[in-house]
């Protein structure tokens, strides 16, 4: 009995002793290589308010970076892994664009059994850069050109709905109403799908959206495994669960095999999509990089990238309109006059036009950006220029997007909403590598086109029609949903909607 105990005790300190090691194995990690660092704690490195779920990456990165006022650059633990917080714009464009053969990684890891987590996001190079050659094509302005009109009717379907809402003035949960109208013009554009969520809410497909960008234990649990786990661990969760998998195998498969059965094509990205599939099928198999579980992948992320980026920039326009009234007006005076120059109604060449109308957005991506913090990965030992830091394979480099877009080293007045920073004289006076709402290089989101149009007209058709304020439910500044990666924020953003008399 008494060596049981002893073989027993001799176990669980060996186990002890190897957890201590592996846990405080990178603590000097950037002391020993005497580049600038926030020092972490043993086994939660420097994350520790992301693992209590205190802070937000986005609002934790921002503490950090004011911390660590005069580097370009420092480094944090992120559980034991090391990464490299980059604060320098010079550096940024070099990690994004000149020296992107160094960072070609989003440093994420995705079981290969997780077909729709192995999106263009997540993709590693070689397969990333197949795929995105593929699909890159359904975002060209020739392609965009056809989804206007259904874009075009789906906005006018929100104005439609509006219409027979309010009848003077109405306070409505912003959000919420962006969310059911992208909805239904994302579903449309690029499924051909009508989803009705404003006239009849869609409950599934809204419930799978909250599942996707929503706060739950299961985005939590599969963050802290991402972030603190070795790879082996982190390839055995799925970054979507069993039922958002099923939803969008589901939901793509029968859009296609209805226009087989049809014998029906139409103009919008799945049937760019399905062109592209039918045509590698000709090609021989081991040539092949579009197939059925990248064609459901592909949807499943324009879906969501054009559903999220474009609910929360519109809703998040509008607040910011509600608190700036003469913007607000010029940009309605602006729309007014391109609609009547083209004969009443925007048109597809009318769009780019709409020069302050985008001012607008790109102020509100700078204070908002959605994708708050950048991630690459090292692929292979990188000396920073002019240094004799090496930044060593492996290592995570985040670009803190939230910290540099409202850094006054960059932005006067940084926390002032000034759409005047965009305009055609001012533009050129930004810092590149200051401003990243879409990234940048050849990993930028390539429905970054497709999302202005979007928001365009959306956004044109509301304010000609609709002048938008506070009301006694509305907050100035709504926090961030902390277990989110992406920047949503948190709660109903309450906004009072007033016809315009024409």
């Amino acid at each position: 009995m008494g060596s049981v105990a002893f073989t027993v005790w001799a176990i669980f300190i060996t186990a002890l002793l190897v957890l201590y090691k592996w846990a405080t194995s990178n603590v000097d990690y950037w002391k020993k290589r005497k580049f600038p660092f926030i020092r972490g704690v043993p086994l939660l490195g420097n994350y520790v308010q992301i693992v209590l779920g205190t802070s937000s990456i986005s609002d934790l990165y921002r503490v950090y970076y004011n911390q660590m006022k005069d580097v370009r650059y420092f480094g944090i633990l992120i559980g034991t892994k090391p990464a490299l917080l980059v604060k320098d714009p010079e550096l940024v464009m070099r990690i994004m664009i000149k020296d992107f053969r160094y960072f070609y990684d989003r440093g994420f890891s995705t079981p290969d059994k997780d077909f729709i987590g192995n999106n263009l996001f997540f993709q590693r190079n070689p397969k990333w850069k197949a795929v995105r050659g593929k699909i890159v094509t359904v975002f060209s302005s020739a392609k965009l050109k056809s989804t206007f009109q259904i874009i075009d009717k789906c906005t006018d379907d929100l104005i439609e709905y509006l219409h027979e809402t309010i009848t003077q003035e109405k306070n409505i949960p912003t959000r919420e109403l962006m969310g059911d109208a992208m909805t239904d013009v994302v579903c449309k554009a690029i499924c051909g799908i009508q989803i009705h969520t404003l006239q009849n809410p869609n409950k599934e497909h809204v419930e799978i959206q909250k599942m996707v960008f929503g706060a739950s234990a299961r985005s939590y649990t599969r963050n802290i495994v991402n972030f603190f786990s070795p790879d082996f661990l982190a390839k055995k969760i799925n970054n979507f669960s069993e039922v958002v998998e099923a939803y969008f195998c589901k939901l793509t498969w029968q859009a296609i095999e209805l226009r087989k059965k049809e014998n029906v094509k139409r103009s919008d990205l799945l049937q760019l999509l399905m062109d592209a599939y039918e045509q590698e099928q000709m090609l021989p198999e081991e040539k092949r990089v579009l197939g059925r579980e990248e064609l459901v992948a592909s949807i499943f992320i324009m879906i969501l990238a054009g559903y999220e980026t474009s609910t929360s920039t519109s809703s998040l326009v509008l607040h910011e309109l509600a608190y700036e009234p003469e913007v607000q007006e010029k940009v309605r005076n602006e729309v007014r006059k391109v609609a009547l120059e083209s004969g009443g109604k925007i048109k597809y060449e009318d769009l780019s036009k709409l020069k302050y109308l985008e001012q607008v957005i790109s102020e509100t991506l700078r204070l908002y950006p959605l994708t708050n913090t950048l991630f690459r990965e090292c692929m292979e030992d990188f000396t920073i220029p002019g240094t004799d830091h090496v930044i060593e394979k492996g290592v995570f480099i985040h670009i803190p997007t939230s910290a540099l877009h409202t850094d006054p080293n960059y932005w006067k007045d940084p926390e002032t909403f000034d759409p005047d920073r965009f305009s055609e004289q001012n533009e050129s006076l930004i810092t590149p590598g200051s401003y990243l709402p879409f990234g940048d290089g050849p990993r930028i989101c390539i429905g970054k086109r497709f999302a202005f149009l979007q928001l365009k007209l959306v956004l044109s058709k509301v304010l000609v029609n609709y002048h938008v304020s506070p009301c006694e439910k509305t907050k100035r500044h709504y926090p961030l949903i902390k277990n989110s990666m992406l920047a949503v924020p948190e709660g109903v953003c309450w906004l009072k909607f007033t016809r315009v008399q024409q």
